[in-house]
């Protein structure tokens, strides 16, 4: 590596390390794993890798879009006059879970039986990167299934990735 690599990959980690304390707001609300999760919802939603899944029309049989460290490309259907959907996802652990959009959409989960979940910091801008526009932070419980939706929206398309709190620090 030459004197003038090195340099520029110091400069560089050193912007990084400065840049992502900057958050003063962001961290005082949610804590360093909120934003070390924003961080891989930024990496997985611009590289990958990805799964395609298309929404259901209802919620009788959503298709599974459960996708650890990955990105899910969701196509929205007719739903309400607009776009949206149904989609599924499988906890298999229990705690705090984000879930990261690319685009600003309605967003809400339900359990099993149909109940809206209660979600913490709902619809919270991410400021992390371009990539990903919105947050949903919800506390979800090992081995229980799960039903997303989805609009109604203009949108046709929907980028979802998932962050477990408890797996972020050991995916770095």
């Amino acid at each position: 590596m030459t004197r003038h690599t090195l340099a520029l990959s110091l400069l560089l980690a050193l912007t990084i390390t400065a840049c992502g304390d900057n958050n003063e707001d962001h961290e005082s609300n949610h804590g360093q794993e909120d934003h070390d999760s924003e961080a891989e919802a930024c990496e997985h939603t611009k590289e990958g890798p990805s799964t395609s899944v298309t929404a259901a029309q209802d919620a009788s049989a959503p298709p599974n879009a459960t996708a650890e460290h990955r990105r899910v490309d969701l196509t929205l259907v007719d739903y309400m006059d607009q776009k949206g959907g149904y989609a599924r996802y499988e906890a298999d652990e229990s705690g705090t879970f984000y879930f990261f959009l690319d685009r600003d959409v309605t967003f809400i989960l339900l359990d099993d039986q149909g109940a809206v979940i209660t979600q913490s910091g709902m619809g919270a801008d991410v400021d992390a990167c371009e990539e990903v526009v919105i947050q949903y932070v919800a506390n979800l419980t090992s081995g229980a299934s799960y039903t997303m939706l989805f609009g109604p929206t203009d949108e046709t398309e929907v980028r979802l990735v998932v962050e477990h709190e408890e797996e972020v620090g050991a995916t770095e």
